[in-house]
C-alpha cells in the first residue's frame, strides 16, 4: 500500500481496538507491529518462539544498545568484556552490549570525560528481536 492508505489502515486498526476489539495482525513490517500491537507473537518455521506483551517480548532480549555522541575517540570500547558489536560514524558510536552490567561499565568510563554530548540506552525494535530468535533459531549470527 502506498503510505497514505497504510496511515487510513493504521487509523482504522487503532479506531476498532478503541471500541474493544480484538485484532489479530500479521505483518513483515515489524514498525507496524510494534506500532499497533500491545501483544507480539514471534514465529519461525511455524513454531512460536516468543509471545506476550511487546514489553514483556523485548525484556527477554540478550543485548543492549547504546549511542554515544562525543567529540572523543571511543573506539577502544571494542575491546571492552561484553561488547559484541561496534559501530563509529561522525561523532557517533553504537554499541550492541550483551548485559546491563556491561551497559554501567562504559557508562562509568566515559562519564569521566568532558565532551560527552549524549550517552543513551536504546530499546530493543521487535526487528532486533526478530533478528535475534530467529537468526539463532537457524544456527546463523546476522550482524
Amino acid at each position: 500500500m502506498d503510505p497514505i492508505n497504510v496511515e487510513l489502515l493504521k487509523a482504522a486498526i487503532k479506531e476498532l481496538n478503541s471500541a474493544g476489539t480484538t485484532i489479530i495482525f500479521s505483518s513483515h513490517r515489524l514498525e507496524h507491529i510494534e506500532e499497533l500491537c500491545n501483544k507480539v507473537g514471534i514465529l519461525n518455521n511455524g513454531k512460536l518462539v516468543s509471545y506476550g506483551h511487546l514489553s514483556e517480548v523485548k525484556s527477554k532480549s540478550k543485548y543492549q544498545h547504546i549511542i554515544i555522541e562525543s567529540d572523543e575517540d571511543f573506539s577502544y570500547l571494542k575491546n571492552m568484556n561484553g561488547v559484541e558489536h561496534i559501530e563509529i560514524y561522525n561523532n557517533t558510536v553504537s554499541l550492541k552490549v550483551h548485559d546491563e552490567h556491561t551497559s554501567k561499565l562504559i557508562f562509568s568510563e566515559i562519564s569521566q570525560k568532558d565532551f560527552v554530548k549524549r550517552f543513551q540506552i536504546i530499546e530493543p525494535t521487535i526487528q532486533d528481536i526478530f533478528i535475534e530468535l530467529v537468526g539463532e533459531k537457524a544456527g546463523e549470527s546476522i550482524e
